[in-house]
């Protein structure tokens, strides 16, 4: 903790004797930290590291403030050092609650905020392009494959694998779009006073009406019932305005989502490892992979990549038995 943010803190607070503790696990280059007075707790934000991130930070904080979509609440900003003070929603990540008999109705929560979010209509929000799809999606060649597993392919794969990733975005562009949080996942979402709140938002755009239901329902950090899953779409799909797409057509639609969200995960989850150490997130990996297996087994469109995922499952469960000798 920077010096000067001590005495940022302590004048914000008009009380010296705070108590300060980082939070660890964070993906990014951003920085938290529990705060405890005594009588109140808060969450630090530093951001001096990710400037665009902190621009981004505010400016979706206003708009789901104005469209009453729940965020933790914003107690100061420091625009000069990029810190913000907010409020702490304590232990209460639906990750955490997994386990509690009512499981089924808050996610159900999470998909009607889902429906909220994507009424949102704003002019000055970035769309999901065809090039930020196709550079996601080639993370799980760049970092899974070569960087971390050590698979170099042969010319002709990568074309093949070139050519179905084409096929793949040509066909999640055919979705209605919306505005998405991107990042709609288990360790983004609490459960708080009976309602849903969400963190982790700058990185929203206008993209698949599908991107946070697969975050959601298909969540690398925990694995949901198939029937659960089938019970949450289904709301989902009924709630909806799927542009006279039938239930199959929109399954469809989120399973190709959700190939290429998971592909991006994977090359994400191997990028932090090897390059940032932060091997934490290998453990997702199979879980990830899996569910990319899941679609990609039904359908010779997408061979190539069903076997390179196959390969890499394989290469992974390797490497585990051997560092396990």
């Amino acid at each position: 903790m920077e010096k000067d943010h001590n005495k940022i803190l302590s004048t914000i607070l008009n009380n010296k004797n705070y108590k300060i503790k980082r939070v660890k696990g964070d993906a990014s280059k951003r920085k938290f930290y529990n705060i405890s007075t005594g009588k109140n707790k808060y969450i630090l934000m530093d951001s001096s590291n990710e400037t665009l991130s902190f621009k981004r930070y505010m400016k979706f904080s206003s708009i789901f403030n104005e469209n009453s979509i729940n965020i933790p609440r914003i107690n100061h900003i420091n625009k000069k050092n990029q810190l913000v003070l907010m409020e702490d929603l304590n232990d209460n990540l639906i990750f955490s609650k997994l386990k509690e008999n009512n499981i089924f109705d808050i996610y159900k929560k999470a998909v009607e905020n889902i429906i909220k979010i994507q009424s949102i209509r704003k002019k000055n929000i970035s769309n999901y392009t065809e090039k930020k799809y196709y550079n996601e999606s080639i993370l799980f060649k760049d970092w899974l494959l070569d960087k971390f597993l050590g698979v170099c392919l042969s010319n002709n794969d990568s074309k093949k694998l070139i050519n179905e990733l084409s096929f793949l975005i040509s066909e999640i562009l055919k979705c209605k779009t919306s505005l998405v949080h991107r990042d709609y996942h288990s360790k983004n979402i609490f459960y708080y006073k009976k309602s849903i709140y969400i963190i982790d938002y700058q990185d929203a755009l206008i993209g698949s009406n599908y991107y946070d239901l697969v975050s959601l329902l298909k969540d690398c950090y925990v694995t949901l019932t198939d029937k659960n899953i089938k019970k949450l779409f289904s709301y989902f799909y009924d709630c909806n305005d799927n542009d006279d797409l039938s239930y199959d057509e929109s399954l469809y639609q989120f399973n190709l989502v959700g190939v290429q969200r998971h592909m991006k995960a994977s090359g994400i989850f191997a990028r932090l490892s090897k390059r940032d150490k932060k091997d934490n997130y290998i453990k997702y990996l199979p879980r990830t992979l899996n569910y990319i297996l899941s679609v990609t087994k039904l359908s010779k469109k997408f061979k190539i990549i069903n076997n390179l995922v196959d390969d890499a499952l394989y290469y992974l469960n390797e490497s585990n038995n051997t560092s396990s000798r």
